[in-house]
């Protein structure tokens, strides 16, 4: 005897599971790339908080030893870096303050993140406030707030 096999051949998707897809990728795709830019932004601010955290001690200590701040280039810093187009001490204010490349992105180019010395407390704090142009909130280092 015969049995009749009740299985169809598989014809792969149909236009509507095609289209469910679609609709998913987009949906994902406007959550998520927002989500990674914003991520490679704060990467690349944290490049140019890097940079001035190296900076820290020579400026401190040779603000302490000869009663003046100084440039950058006195105590052997280095000023720029994969992002950072240059690092320069504000004189005669007690910071250094680093500015992104144009090139780092649309969101970075030229902006300025700073880090501020007290000498009265020998304290370090990074900031956007004072600069010409500040790295906008979002991006800065939840220490840097």
């Amino acid at each position: 005897m015969r049995t009749v096999s009740t299985y169809k051949k598989q014809r792969g998707f149909n236009f509507v599971e095609l289209m469910m897809v679609v609709a998913v990728i987009g949906v994902l795709s406007t959550v998520v790339i927002p989500a990674y830019s914003d991520y490679t932004s704060r990467a690349k601010v944290m490049d140019a908080v890097s940079l001035l955290a190296g900076l820290k001690n020579p400026m401190m200590d040779y603000y302490m030893t000869w009663g003046t701040w100084p440039n950058v280039d006195e105590v052997g810093g280095k000023i720029s870096g994969t992002y950072t187009s240059i690092v320069v001490s504000g004189k005669p204010n007690t910071y250094v303050e680093a500015t992104m490349k144009m090139s780092a992105s649309t969101d970075l180019g030229g902006k300025n993140i700073r880090m501020v010395y007290y000498p009265d407390t020998r304290d370090w704090v990074c900031t956007t406030v004072g600069s010409s142009n500040p790295i906008p909130d979002k991006l800065v280092p939840s220490s840097c707030k």
